[in-house]
């Protein structure tokens, strides 16, 4: 059993044994504070193997690389007539903005996973654990601390935040960063929570990131 809280070693040995200090971090999170368990990742009954072996699967998985995934959901033919009879679009370049619409929207929707994966890249070597894989509910971050715990939750723009992720943050000490504001495009890498991140975190290695992580994907075919 783990030193540092119920979790079997054998749960994250069987994922990824090099992940297995920053998943016992998280299990031992969990174990002190339940409202935060994930509700979806597993049935099993908290505490049992089976528990431990779902969780420590969902935590290696978040973390593989990913890829930007266009909309599965078919455009409302409505929007090309707005764009023809208001916006003055012509009616050949329709099909090519629905198509660059759709690939817009998945790189919009991409920039969050990458996010994580960039700030965990460089602040995990100072004590904090990535969440990865929604483990933790409504938080992206935790790090012990002598007072107990520090939790975080990144966002992309300030306006990315549901209405449930604010609820269940609501009176807690969770902290809450987002990088960009969205009607100024300004960036906030220096107001990052932990000054001691915020010096390693900045806009170009964020770029310099996400285009080293895309050059390792498959490429994408043009239709």
């Amino acid at each position: 059993m783990s030193s540092l809280s119920g979790v079997p070693t054998s749960a994250i040995k069987n994922a990824d044994t090099r992940l297995q200090k920053e998943f016992e971090i998280v299990a031992k999170f969990l174990d002190e504070h339940d409202e935060f368990r994930p509700a979806r990742i597993t049935r099993a009954r908290y505490g049992t193997r089976l528990y431990y072996d779902d969780l420590a699967r969902s935590f290696v998985r978040g973390r593989q690389p990913i890829a930007p995934k266009p909309p599965a959901t078919v455009p409302d033919p409505l929007v090309s007539v707005i764009m023809h009879e208001y916006f003055g679009l012509p009616k050949s370049d329709l099909e090519r903005a629905k198509h660059e619409h759709k690939l817009s929207m998945a790189s919009e929707d991409f920039v969050g996973g990458l996010l994580e994966r960039y700030i965990a890249s460089e602040i995990e070597p100072l004590g904090w654990v990535w969440c990865s894989g929604e483990v933790v509910r409504s938080i992206d971050f935790v790090k012990p601390s002598r007072g107990g715990w520090e939790a975080l939750q990144v966002k992309n723009r300030d306006n990315s935040e549901n209405s449930s992720s604010a609820a269940i943050r609501r009176g807690t000490t969770i902290k809450k960063w987002y990088r960009t504001n969205s009607k100024t495009g300004a960036t906030r890498w220096a107001k990052f929570p932990d000054p001691s991140c915020a010096r390693r975190l900045s806009e170009d290695g964020f770029n310099n990131f996400a285009a080293r992580h895309l050059a390792m994907l498959p490429r994408k075919p043009r239709n």
